[in-house]
């Protein structure tokens, strides 16, 4: 399974839990403001959407010009000088052509869940794949437990039928009858 195929199985867990979708992610980054979150929202989507199919291709195409876009901006920025206004609001107006294109690019993703947990790692520099690690750690823990119950109860179920088996020879005669003559073990 791919990274978004567990993701989105993660993200798709009991009702209680949150998720998030892929174009929440961008409003959220354009709501923070912060390069530096929308810097991590272009290494997550390309970690996400690396082996995805076509329609991904052109989401990551308008993030990452839309990445280089907001680097630019904040040069110029830091170094502001009264002549380069025209090309600062050239660069703001790149910025809005290339949120509104990542925008369309949304009705393709709306299937794609991500958890807001995920988000919590990319906002403590952690990287995602980590969640995703730990989520499938967790899984593997979880699944080992109930094969332990799962055997625990076979033994059980067994031990059982062979106790009654001596106890009521003919109520087990006909238990092994409807369920088959041999016990589990």
């Amino acid at each position: 399974r791919t990274t978004v195929d567990s993701l989105a199985a993660i993200g798709r867990r009991s009702a209680g839990k949150r998720v998030c979708s892929v174009s929440r992610l961008a409003r959220r980054c354009y709501a923070r403001r912060s390069s530096v979150v929308v810097c991590c929202f272009i290494r997550f989507s390309v970690v996400i959407f690396r082996n995805m199919a076509e329609k991904f291709d052109n989401l990551e195409e308008h993030l990452e010009k839309f990445i280089e876009n907001i680097r630019q901006l904040g040069i110029i920025v830091s170094d502001f000088q009264p002549s380069s206004q025209t090309v600062l609001n050239q660069k703001l107006n790149f910025m809005i052509t290339g949120l509104q294109d990542v925008e369309k690019c949304r009705q393709q993703l709306n299937d794609i869940h991500v958890p807001l947990e995920a988000f919590e790692y990319i906002d403590q520099g952690r990287n995602p794949q980590l969640y995703t690690k730990e989520c499938l750690e967790r899984a593997l823990a979880k699944n080992e437990q109930v094969k332990g119950k799962i055997d625990t109860m076979t033994k059980f179920k067994s031990l059982l039928i062979t106790e009654l088996g001596k106890v009521f020879p003919e109520e087990m005669a006909k238990y092994k009858a409807i369920h088959g003559d041999d016990p589990p073990s």
